[in-house]
């Protein structure tokens, strides 16, 4: 029997599963005490396939001890002013979190991480943006519109577009007022990860 830690990976041919499973796979130190096993809705999917190629183990059922989820705050228990976006390179450097949470199981057991490399504010995002601005030939500005003028523009199509503008709106909506993650403190977080965490102006250069 493999004295591995088994990591099962939900959804493990999207975004976060797939940056949970690209950060293992290139961690000699995860891959000595890490074993994967990815559950995917579909195993005969070429994204299933490919996993497979990798040497991970694809299913469709199993049995769970650990689980590590992403999740958010509880927006009604909330309450604050905060305008800054933490961000993250979802590709990158989020599975570097949960290898940090599975080589150290005790220390983050029961624990809430949050997976970002810094908070930014709109006009701290414009300016990293900006800086592009001779090689992009396009300037990027923030403008605060209300939520009327939201729901107005009719940026979403389709069947049910306005209920999912409306949630769209809720989203914004924590993100402006509560804020993402309460502006809890993440300057840890360079030393959880075992690989650096990418900023967001590495992220768009």
């Amino acid at each position: 029997m493999s004295s591995k830690i088994l990591c099962v990976i939900f959804g493990a041919s999207g975004m976060q599963g797939g940056s949970v499973i690209r950060s293992i796979l290139a961690s000699p130190q995860a891959l000595e005490r890490i074993r994967i096993r990815g559950v995917c809705r579909d195993l005969n999917k070429p994204a299933a396939r490919y996993l497979e190629s990798l040497g991970v183990e694809v299913v469709a059922e199993l049995g769970i001890e650990h689980l590590i989820f992403s999740t958010l705050l509880h927006v009604k228990e909330i309450s604050t002013n905060s305008t800054k976006f933490p961000l993250v390179d979802m590709n990158k450097d989020f599975g570097n979190f949960v290898v940090a949470a599975l080589l150290n199981r005790d220390l983050f057991l029961g624990k809430q991480v949050y997976a970002a490399e810094a908070y930014y504010t709109l006009d701290e995002i414009a300016a990293v943006v900006n800086r592009f601005e001779p090689i992009h030939g396009f300037k990027c500005v923030t403008r605060e519109i209300n939520d009327r003028e939201f729901l107005d523009q009719g940026s979403i199509a389709g069947k049910d577009a306005y209920i999912r503008q409306v949630e769209d709106l809720d989203m914004y909506r924590f993100m402006r007022e509560p804020g993402y993650y309460l502006d809890e403190d993440l300057n840890q977080n360079q030393g959880i990860v075992i690989e650096p965490l990418s900023s967001f102006e590495e992220f768009i250069s």
